[in-house]
């Protein structure tokens, strides 16, 4: 290779890594401590009186255990009450959208279907999945979701689900087409990545607190697996079998997340 090509190769490289820093400067999205506080006009006069503190005993509060019919549980009613929060505040036209890929995966034939129109389907979502595993960091209430009465085995289930279902309902389309035609492998590649999906996003909401580490994640392995053809990353089987025994498993890592995240929470709550 001639040296002048090299040469200017590390420039862009170097002009690159410049560009970077020059906006990183800039950059404060994730840093909201930077950003200037807002001054704050005192009205209130120097004669104001100042009220006297007073310090009283307080009361030791005692909580009363719950009766029989308060303790009652239904994993039907947090399920649909997940999938609400899921879909809350979707358009009707982000609708409209996943309607169409859902049809376009039927009318399409299954290997046009598999290369190119279920991971546009599995992409679609990408913002109602990253709320998985961090919906109760985002919203300050983790103290009171994980201090309620089994979080892992009531909360975790339905999260996981839910994620299932809406992954499971935009390849509903691909999954007939795979079975009208008999694409046995197609069959099992989706339901591998229909497992993952959900799983990723529970493990990297519980690690991380925020949705951004799974969409970053997703979206590096989506573009690298099923477009581009890494064997080894494609879970969706857009060019392979879509690796069961790789993407199948990983949903016991999201559990054994949860249950870290609920450990922490309780022994803080008991400090």
């Amino acid at each position: 290779m001639d040296s002048t090509i090299i040469a200017t190769r590390f420039a862009f490289i170097g002009l690159a890594i410049l560009l970077t820093l020059l906006a990183a400067i800039f950059f404060d999205r994730f840093d909201p401590s930077r950003a200037k506080p807002k001054r704050i006009k005192s009205i209130a006069s120097d004669s104001a009186p100042v009220p006297a503190s007073t310090s009283q005993a307080l009361p030791t509060p005692r909580l009363t255990p719950l009766n029989a019919a308060a303790n009652g549980f239904s994993f039907s009613r947090v399920l649909v009450a997940e999938l609400k929060l899921l879909l809350k505040g979707q358009r009707w036209w982000w609708y409209i959208a996943a309607a169409g890929l859902i049809i376009a995966c039927f009318a399409n034939p299954s290997a046009t279907t598999r290369e190119i129109v279920l991971p546009m389907a599995w992409i679609w979502p990408i913002l109602i999945w990253s709320a998985i595993g961090n919906r109760e960091v985002h919203n300050n209430v983790q103290q009171l979701t994980f201090s309620s009465a089994s979080p892992l085995m009531r909360q975790l289930p339905a999260q996981w689900l839910a994620g299932f279902l809406v992954t499971l309902l935009m390849s509903i389309g691909a999954l007939l087409r795979y079975a009208v035609d008999g694409d046995t492998v197609g069959l099992l590649a989706l339901l591998s990545g229909a497992i993952f999906i959900p799983s990723l996003a529970v493990a990297s909401g519980v690690w991380s607190g925020t949705s951004k580490l799974f969409e970053i994640l997703y979206m590096v392995i989506w573009y690298l697996g099923p477009l581009n053809k890494v064997p080894g990353l494609d879970f969706i089987g857009s060019h392979s079998n879509g690796n069961p025994q790789i993407f199948i498993p990983f949903n016991r890592i999201d559990r054994l997340c949860y249950l870290w995240k609920v450990t922490a929470v309780e022994k803080l709550i008991k400090i």
